[in-house]
């Protein structure tokens, strides 16, 4: 007898949680913007408790930040975060790749060459938003490969806080093409059987994707800085004239 498992449905705090999530993965709620309760429990038409619940998950996924005073607010982004998370994500990725190379991962092989298939079909249409998704996967089946639940489990935490960074770059000319290419001499090297040949392309990958990142976030920054006013000049003092009432005094 053949028993099916059914996904578990999820709560409202849950799905709470997965909308204010996916706001903030795609930019519409901005880094470093207030979220405000009694806005969003009439947009969202619910109550504070929930709300609230939500707000915690996110906060232990590092995505917003609560304070008794300030109360919740997307957390910022900033360079020195987005090297410690591609430093991160370097450890994950290569170690997942290396430990592949050891083990065999004839399963995975396939899959990331769809994968790669799939990114490449997206790329010929100029489909950027489905090139994205198809090089996440790629990534994610990195990943899998390793056959590491508690692996996969740490790096989907990061994964979250890595994906508002890839935001700046995704639309920027010559990008998708350029990461594309790497992804192929990624998957060439590993299933020529060369894991160390792999992972520094993998490792140069992140690294060159880091720098593009931090390049276009520097630039943001930049933009959005506002222009600091303009001191006026003082006219120069008046010289009294000989016929002054102040002289005449």
């Amino acid at each position: 007898m053949v028993v099916r498992r059914f996904a578990k449905p999820r709560t409202l705090v849950e799905e709470v949680a997965a909308h204010l999530r996916e706001r903030i993965l795609d930019g519409t709620i901005s880094p470093g913007e207030r979220l405000y309760e009694l806005r969003l429990t009439r947009e969202l038409a619910l109550s504070r408790s929930p709300l609230r619940e939500a707000f915690r998950m996110l906060a232990t996924e590092g995505l917003v930040t609560i304070s008794p005073r300030r109360g919740t607010a997307v957390r910022p982004i900033s360079i020195e975060e987005l090297r410690d998370v591609s430093e991160m994500r370097t450890l994950f990725e290569t170690f997942a790749l290396a430990r592949a190379a050891q083990r065999g991962a004839g399963d995975q092989v396939e899959h990331m060459r769809g994968l790669l298939a799939e990114a490449r079909g997206a790329l010929a249409r100029r489909n950027v938003e489905a090139w994205y998704e198809s090089s996440q996967r790629f990534h994610d089946a990195i990943i899998d490969s390793a056959g590491n639940a508690q692996l996969k489990s740490l790096y989907d935490f990061i994964k979250l806080s890595m994906r508002r960074y890839q935001l700046l770059v995704i639309g920027l000319p010559r990008h998708p093409d350029r990461s594309q290419a790497e992804h192929q001499k990624i998957f060439d090297a590993f299933v020529s059987g060369d894991g160390r040949r792999a992972c520094a392309r993998l490792e140069d990958h992140i690294r060159r994707e880091a720098d593009t990142l931090a390049a276009a976030l520097a630039g943001a920054q930049r933009r959005e800085k506002p222009a600091r006013p303009r001191r006026r000049r003082r006219p120069p003092p008046r010289r009294l004239s000989r016929l002054s009432p102040l002289r005449a005094r």
